[in-house]
């Protein structure tokens, strides 16, 4: 794959009311990302093909020592980011 594209991988195959539907499905690390470009990048994933966005918890960041839980930092507010909209 040539550096700079983007990967994608199908996940499976659904039939939905007669019809087969394709999930094709980015990641996106949400952690990594300043939450002013959380909209770009869902844009760009739509505008790539994708029907689909995974991301994961990283959970050492909002739990950085045992039992010290952090989600008031806006880029670990991952609520806002389901919430935002391509």
């Amino acid at each position: 794959m040539r550096r700079g594209c983007l990967r994608s991988k199908v996940i499976f195959l659904f039939g939905r009311v007669g019809r087969l539907l394709r999930y094709l499905s980015g990641s996106v690390h949400y952690a990594r990302v300043h939450p002013w470009l959380w909209r770009d990048r869902l844009r760009r994933v739509r505008a790539a093909g994708l029907n689909a966005v995974q991301f994961y918890v990283e959970w050492n960041l909002h739990e950085p020592e045992p039992g010290v839980f952090s989600f008031e930092e806006e880029r670990l507010d991952f609520q806002k980011f389901i919430r935002v909209r391509h």
